[in-house]
């Protein structure tokens, strides 16, 4: 439930441009002589190398360079996998609309796509931190009676996935809106509940434990079948 409220009331407010101040006031700082940078070489070569000459500086610019490498491959396999998820749900919301029975008997699927979640904000989840706007899909699914709204949105992952020390630290969590506002899903009978990441592969989560299934399109499927079900 961490930012879970935070995540909704961006999602009901509606976006504000902010405006830019420019402060007149503040004055350029002119550009030093050039007797002034000749002085200012003299001292740093009296004081000894540069930072980029010595050793210490030379070794902690390669381990930042690893450790960025890393955490963009980390990111960049995290983002494919729920892209996975994206086209998915694309493909089975065309399918959906492209079945003439059931477009006859009144039932009817729409899928809203939002952004993927950018690097800053993964890594502001991963820390702590609270990250608005992670909105990822929203999907309406309409019946002849009534209708029935689900959102997709990152989050820092539950306790159930954080057990896995491999697994990642940002989630899709999954909410429905009960015709006033969007709950994260808790008591309805619907069985997936977070989708996780780990080492490459999805993973399927109901409220305590880990699902199995045999590939990402079914678990979606068998979700929206779960709905259906149960509300149209």
């Amino acid at each position: 439930m961490e930012f879970f409220e935070e995540q909704l009331a961006e999602f009901t407010r509606p976006p504000v441009q902010a405006e830019v101040v420019i402060d007149a006031t503040v004055a350029v700082l002119p550009s030093p002589s050039k007797s002034e940078t000749d002085a200012i070489d003299q001292v740093m070569r009296e004081i000894g190398p540069t930072p980029s000459e010595s050793p210490l500086a030379s070794i902690m610019k390669e381990k930042i360079l690893h450790r960025n490498k890393v955490r963009l491959a980390n990111y960049e396999a995290w983002k494919q996998s729920f892209l996975t998820v994206l086209a998915e749900l694309n493909a089975i919301a065309e399918f959906f609309n492209s079945t003439a029975d059931y477009a006859q008997s009144g039932y009817g699927m729409t899928l809203r796509e939002y952004d993927l979640l950018a690097l800053e904000k993964y890594e502001d989840i991963i820390n702590g931190r609270k990250a608005t706007r992670t909105w990822f899909a929203g999907l309406e699914i309409v019946g002849p009676d009534s209708r029935e709204r689900v959102l997709f949105f990152f989050n820092r992952a539950s306790r159930s996935i954080m057990q896995d020390e491999k697994a990642s630290r940002v989630s899709l969590a999954i909410s429905r809106f009960d015709g006033n506002q969007y709950n994260r899903l808790s008591s309805e009978p619907i069985t997936l509940r977070e989708i996780g990441y780990r080492d490459g592969e999805l993973l399927f989560f109901s409220r305590d434990e880990v699902l199995s299934f045999s590939s990402v399109r079914y678990a979606l499927e068998s979700f929206l079948k779960e709905i259906i079900a149960s509300y149209l």
